[in-house]
């Protein structure tokens, strides 16, 4: 029995969706990597170098998981959308990705990311349930529509802790973006380039989460609001994008 999960194309139609939570909880060890294009599975020694060894997502009852891809442990939280037709992985530093689900049985799961399906196979259904850890020293504040429904432009991206001179310079070309939120939910924002998608708060309000149009998106603490400012901070990094209302110039 196979799930699969297609990032950002719709591979078919999503048939047994009512059992779609009890399929994916469970831990998932990577079985093989196959390119669209192509009828047989890479070799072993390949999948090892794209995806590194023993890796494996465990997804959690309470909609928490942990990873362990490239050498490097991960945990979030994942949740089940557009009437299950969808899965969304919140990763604890923020970054949000969104796979469909056209297929959902209970002992693999073939993903569909970037051009590649990657086979998952069950190896456990328990296990120790994780419990999400706090930011620790990080102190949200709540916030309102009224408040955060403006147009923000970044004006200075701040590093609590130190920095190399390159990353300094990065972070400086970003200056003059901006991010455009409104009362309906829906937002438009430019960095490098434009784009659309929609917003809502989480935890109490303590959090933005900003998906765009193609399911990626971003988990952003919210450390400070005023009529003129938002201070805004990746959960579990130490840079603050500090933005500011624009001043409007004339009437629209």
């Amino acid at each position: 029995m196979v799930v699969v999960l297609s990032g950002f194309v719709l591979l078919g139609h999503c048939d047994a969706v009512c059992q779609a939570k009890e399929s994916v909880v469970g831990k998932w060890r990577f079985e093989s990597i196959r390119r669209a294009e192509e009828t047989e599975p890479v070799s072993k020694l390949l999948m090892e170098i794209v995806v590194g060894k023993n890796s494996y997502k465990h997804f959690f009852p309470n909609h928490l998981f942990t990873s362990y891809d490239n050498d490097s442990y991960g945990y979030g939280r994942w949740r089940l959308t557009d009437n299950d037709s969808k899965i969304v992985l919140a990763n604890y530093t923020g970054a949000i990705q969104t796979y469909d689900i056209p297929k959902n049985t209970t002992d693999s799961l073939v993903i569909f990311v970037k051009n590649k399906y990657v086979t998952l196979l069950k190896i456990a259904d328990e296990g120790e349930v994780p419990v999400e850890e706090p930011q620790a020293g990080v102190r949200t504040v709540r916030a309102t529509v009224k408040q955060i429904a403006k147009k923000w432009v970044l004006k200075e991206t701040k590093h609590t802790a130190q920095q190399s001179k390159a990353s300094e310079m990065v972070s400086n070309a970003f200056k003059g973006s901006w991010l455009e939120l409104l009362k309906d939910g829906t937002c438009t924002r430019k960095f490098t380039t434009l784009k659309t998608g929609r917003w809502n708060f989480e935890d109490k309000n303590t959090r933005i989460l900003i998906m765009d149009d193609a399911y990626e998106g971003q988990l952003w603490n919210i450390l400070a609001i005023s009529s003129r400012q938002l201070i805004l901070q990746k959960p579990h990094a130490d840079t603050q994008l500090i933005y500011e209302v624009e001043v409007s110039t004339g009437s629209k």
